[in-house]
C-alpha cells in the first residue's frame, strides 16, 4: 500500500476516534467507503488507537487546563470503546481517583459520565461495579464545595453551568445510577 493512503487513512481513523459510526456520518458522504477502500488492518488501527490514547495521556498528565484535560479524556474514552478493553476504563476511573482532591468539580463530574458511557463495554457485574465506584466520586464531589475552573469560560464552544446547576445535575445523576444499580 502506498504511504499516501496509510497516511490519509491514518488521518481519518485518528479524526474520527477510530469509529466508522462517526466516519460514516461525516459531511463527506463517501468517506466511510475511501476508508474501507485502504484495506487497513485491525491490528493497525489497534495501533493507531494506543499510540493516539499515549499521546492523550501525556496531556492528561502535563496539561493544567481542565477544559482540556476533560476534552481529552472524552477522546481517551472513545479510543477506549474502540479498543473494547475494560482495562483502560478501570485506568481511567484511577486517573480520575488520584486527582479528584485537584480538579474542579465540572471537570470531575464530565470526566465521570465520559467513564460511565464507555463502562458499556464491560460485563454486566463489571459496569455495576464502575458506576458504584463512580457514583463514590460524585458523593463525595458532593461533600466539598462545587467548584467550575474558569479554563471553562476560555474555551470554545463548551456550555458552563452555574454552581447550582452543576450541584443539581450531581444530584440527579446519583440517583439515576444508584437506581441502575439496583
Amino acid at each position: 500500500m502506498k504511504k499516501n493512503n496509510i497516511q490519509k487513512a491514518h488521518q481519518i481513523f485518528i479524526e474520527h476516534f477510530g469509529s466508522t459510526f462517526l466516519i460514516e456520518r461525516d459531511v463527506n458522504q463517501n468517506l466511510l467507503n475511501e476508508y474501507l477502500s485502504y484495506h487497513i488492518t485491525k491490528d493497525l488501527e489497534v495501533d493507531w488507537a494506543i499510540s493516539e490514547m499515549n499521546r492523550l495521556e501525556q496531556v492528561l498528565i502535563s496539561t493544567h487546563n481542565n477544559a482540556v484535560l476533560s476534552e481529552s479524556f472524552w477522546k481517551y474514552g472513545l479510543y477506549v470503546g474502540f479498543l473494547k478493553d475494560t482495562s483502560y476504563v478501570y485506568k481511567m476511573l484511577d486517573f480520575l481517583k488520584r486527582r479528584i482532591n485537584v480538579l474542579d468539580s465540572e471537570t470531575i463530574f464530565r470526566c465521570v459520565g465520559t467513564i460511565i458511557n464507555v463502562s458499556t463495554i464491560a460485563t454486566k457485574n463489571e459496569r455495576q461495579l464502575i458506576i458504584k465506584q463512580c457514583v463514590s466520586v460524585l458523593i463525595e464531589l458532593l461533600n466539598e464545595p462545587i467548584t467550575i475552573s474558569e479554563d471553562y469560560l476560555e474555551s470554545d464552544g463548551q456550555q458552563v453551568e452555574s454552581v447550582d446547576s452543576l450541584k443539581q445535575k450531581i444530584k440527579r445523576r446519583i440517583n439515576y445510577y444508584q437506581k441502575e444499580m439496583i
